[in-house]
């Protein structure tokens, strides 16, 4: 997916596993699962032992993992993407938009 970002803050992260471009990301440098606490997203694809780019303050089109609405505190879903906050507690940031899961939704990183 092309995407649009404005990166105040992008870190570099090794690996330690695959990573796919557009997820959430932990600072283990593994793929963030549900609720997870997180660092960023993933700028670019990563095998393991890879080093790739996380945007770690800005703002990120992703793919929603789920209905979202423009103003909700957003976690990382099982898979990496953004869910609304729910019951969770790691809030990464903030959607701009409203979308449907598998649409692309602004969010912003904080």
């Amino acid at each position: 997916m092309a995407r649009t970002c404005i990166s105040v803050l992008t870190l570099t992260r090794r690996a330690a596993g695959a990573i796919a471009d557009g997820r959430f990301v932990t600072i283990a440098g593994t793929q963030a699962g549900a609720d997870a606490q997180v660092l960023g997203v993933a700028m670019s694809d990563a095998a393991a032992g890879e080093d790739f780019p996380v945007l770690a303050l800005g703002t990120v089109q992703m793919v929603s993992g789920a209905a979202i609405s423009a103003g909700d505190a957003v976690i990382s879903g099982a898979n990496g993407q953004p869910v609304p906050k729910g019951s969770g507690a790691n809030v990464i940031g903030v959607a701009l938009n409203d979308a449907q899961p598998g649409e692309p939704v602004t969010i912003l990183i904080r």
